[in-house]
């Protein structure tokens, strides 16, 4: 009778050890959007971790660690994004939703790659008025300097219909530096929110080089707009 009292009593230590287990090792960040974040397949992504997550009444801000050679995973989870939301209109409408890879190689933790939906309620990031905000990553931010070096060494397919560039230094890169805008196949609108000086003509002309009926603006003052072609 004890033997049997001593098996039993070890089974349920056994159990209550392996609910104890499971409940640490699930991520509890995403209860109020479990089903899409088990959408985005990021578990399944080589390359991609989860580095944080915040979640406020009108924004979603999902930050995740990738280097360059995990640009194209990263491309798919925005992919997984946007289907989640085609087929499920109205999820995240009113609310902004960003996601941004976070190069944590570096040390810096910077977000070197920024997608959204829409700009968050400070208006802080570029957006077109006729661009309805239904929760499906439409723009993506980054310094030229991150795309350009990644283009040397990988392929990457972007699926995004607005690119806004930035850089401190436009006069330090050369036309054919802008070759990178041809793994953009969807793009239809350019933005370059540069700062310091350059000639616009001269980045028309290498930006046409490798596009074909791209719209471009340049940011002139905060977040105006003023189309170049």
């Amino acid at each position: 009778m004890n033997k049997k009292r001593s098996l039993m009593s070890n089974v349920i230590s056994i159990l209550i050890i392996g609910v104890f287990l499971i409940g640490c090792g699930r991520d509890d960040s995403f209860s109020e959007h479990r089903e899409w974040y088990e959408a985005l397949n990021i578990n399944q992504t080589s390359g991609i971790s989860v580095e944080n997550y915040e979640e406020s009444d009108d924004s979603v801000r999902l930050y995740l660690k990738a280097d360059y050679k995990a640009l194209n995973s990263l491309n798919n989870v925005i992919q997984n994004h946007n289907d989640y939301i085609q087929s499920n209109p109205g999820y995240f409408d009113g609310t902004s939703v960003y996601i941004m890879a976070v190069n944590a190689s570096s040390g810096s933790y910077q977000n070197y790659e920024w997608y959204y939906s829409s700009p968050d309620v400070e208006g802080s990031d570029i957006s077109f008025d006729d661009m309805q905000n239904d929760g499906a990553i439409k723009y993506l931010r980054g310094d030229i300097y991150d795309f350009v070096n990644a283009y040397k060494e990988y392929s990457v397919e972007y699926s995004v219909p607005v690119l806004v560039l930035t850089t401190q230094d436009p006069g330090f890169y050369l036309p054919e530096d802008y070759k990178f805008l041809e793994q953009f196949k969807s793009l239809k609108r350019l933005v370059l929110n540069y700062s310091g000086e350059y000639d616009a003509d001269t980045l028309l002309n290498a930006i046409n080089e490798y596009t074909t009926g791209l719209e471009v603006y340049e940011v002139i003052e905060g977040n105006e707009l003023r189309k170049l072609q």
